[in-house]
């Protein structure tokens, strides 16, 4: 009976998450062709219950079946899909289920995060120039201001909807699990302090990346203002639109890091005044 419910459950999941992965849209102009959907947050789930391998079972159905819907991107598509998705995955479980508390989930999203955004450049070196025809001096070049951003946004934005939905999820999360019999639910976590910490590493984050923002190629002292960042370079001339988009991206992902740092803090913070 047991087995029969994990089966039906890590289905149902599965199949969430393929219908979230047809929502995809492209989220960088200079690469439309790269898309970001929501769909590995259901088989964080799975990873999370029932294990890394369950977690790689979901992912590589949901690649070869949303491939097989979409039609697009073919055999290196959905490889470079399951390589992506299995690291997110795969890293996110292994560590949370060595301590199923709320800031072990967090630490747990973050590096997941940097596994998806650090797997994906050997990734891309080697299966892109195959997939696209062009050379890898030309996939080296997109990177820095490309693949990686794109990866961190990708991986951050699904952890903080994770983090945002699992608080809702919960109730009915924990009952699922208890009928399972798979294992423990992880405590509820108040949000007094993870609000409070969440804004506060908002700005911080959004602050640094703003500090750290790039200089342009052409002219080693300048770098945009923040108008013109949040902007995307919207009143730019055009050869300054690209480094207003990447310094839009070092925004982002400063201001998803500086939330999930934050959250961290909000439960540490949290568990010392219990």
């Amino acid at each position: 009976m047991i087995r029969t419910r994990l089966i039906t459950f890590i289905g149902l999941l599965t199949a969430f998450g393929l219908t979230l992965e047809l929502l995809a849209f492209p989220i960088m102009a200079v690469a439309p062709y790269l898309l970001y959907a929501p769909g590995d947050i259901p088989l964080l789930l799975v990873g999370y219950a029932f294990g890394p391998v369950w977690g790689v079972v979901s992912v590589g159905m949901k690649a070869v079946l949303y491939s097989l819907i979409r039609g697009q991107g073919g055999m290196w598509g959905t490889l470079m899909h399951f390589i992506a998705s299995s690291a997110y995955v795969v890293v996110f479980c292994l560590i949370v289920r060595a301590k199923k508390t709320y800031p072990m989930m967090v630490v747990a999203l973050i590096a997941a995060t940097l596994a998806r955004a650090l797997v994906m450049i050997p990734a891309n070196l080697v299966v892109t120039p195959i997939y696209a025809n062009i050379p890898v001096s030309v996939v080296k070049g997109m990177l820095i201001p490309v693949i990686i951003p794109f990866n961190l946004i990708h991986g951050g934005v699904n952890a903080l909807l994770f983090l945002g939905l699992f608080g809702y999820l919960q109730p009915i999360w924990n009952d699922w699990i208890k009928k399972i019999g798979v294992l423990t639910p992880i405590k509820r976590a108040s949000y007094s302090y993870l609000i409070s910490t969440s804004i506060i590493g908002f700005f911080f984050g959004g602050t640094i990346a703003f500090l750290l923002r790039p200089f342009s190629s052409t002219d080693p002292a300048l770098r945009l203002k923040l108008m013109d960042i949040l902007s995307r370079g919207a009143k730019l001339e055009e050869n300054l639109i690209p480094l207003a988009q990447q310094s839009f991206n070092y925004l982002i992902i400063g201001m998803i890091l500086g939330i999930l740092l934050g959250l961290l803090a909000g439960q540490i913070i949290q568990r010392k005044r219990v």
